[in-house]
């Protein structure tokens, strides 16, 4: 008698990438229409944000109409450039946003097991949380240092966003026990971006090349990487946010057949 095969988990490997980052919407709402299962997630600053709330339990839809029910920047990031301290942003709206939505479920509660990167700053260390308050790893996971103020949380100090050392977490999803790992990569290779002009042009530019070169060498370990192109969309504005999202789902439905033929195999 033939015994069935089991079943490969598939994991999601999500990406650094600012407001670049909601073509994670995309790709979910991607795989979800094609009744693929996801069965564990991980996630690097944005990419933790959106990976995070899906897995606490949030529809995809609900974090979409969230995502597309934020007016204007401030309202979530608010700047204090003349007392900026370790920070131009303290971070304290994006906090309130992420107690409202997630309240105090522990990352070990979560309804798709779970994985957040951030780096521990004093010791220059990439700490991957499966456990703790999912806001506050959240938080620290999206602190892009010099922009948003660092956050402690435990044992860690001064933890800053996951990007500064690995921006697509895919060891991280292997480490949930994934046997296919789909990669999004929302920064993609940097492009020539012309003038430089002002603190946030210069922010972006560091943000994109110290993730590039080191990470286009982990991802290697993905069995898929999609990689939207999202031509024109800026890590801060969010005035393409409908755009990141369709390229995110265009970009992932032309992998789907590749997807289910590694899930077959």
């Amino acid at each position: 008698m033939e015994q069935k095969s089991k079943k490969k988990k598939l994991g999601l490997a999500l990406g650094a990438g600012a407001f670049r980052g909601f073509c994670h919407i995309g790709v979910i709402e991607a795989l979800k229409e094609h009744n693929i299962e996801i069965d564990m997630i991980s996630g690097c600053s944005m990419g933790a944000i959106i990976g995070g709330c899906v897995a606490a339990g949030i529809s995809i839809e609900q974090v979409k109409e969230m995502v597309l029910s934020i007016k204007r920047r401030r309202k979530i990031m608010e700047f204090n450039l003349f007392t900026p301290k370790k920070g131009a942003v303290s971070g304290k709206r994006i906090s309130a946003i992420l107690k409202e939505t997630l309240g105090d479920i522990s990352i070990e509660d979560a309804k798709i097991p779970f994985a957040a990167t951030a780096v521990d700053f004093k010791k220059g260390e990439l700490i991957t949380f499966n456990s703790g308050v999912m806001r506050d790893i959240l938080r620290a996971s999206m602190s892009i240092p010099g922009l948003f103020r660092p956050v402690s949380v435990g044992k860690y100090e001064v933890l800053v966003d996951g990007c500064v050392l690995e921006s697509v977490p895919v060891d991280a999803t292997l480490s949930l026990g994934a046997d296919v790992v789909v990669a999004v990569d929302a920064l993609g290779p940097p492009k020539d971006i012309g003038k430089m002009r002002g603190l946030l042009s210069t922010l972006k530019r560091t943000f994109v090349l110290a993730c590039w070169e080191k990470d286009k060498i982990k991802m290697q370990k993905a069995d898929i990487i999609i990689t939207p192109e999202m031509k024109g969309v800026s890590l801060f504005g969010l005035k393409h946010r409908k755009q990141s999202i369709k390229e995110g789902y265009d970009s992932t439905i032309e992998k789907i057949p590749q997807i289910l033929e590694l899930l077959r195999n």
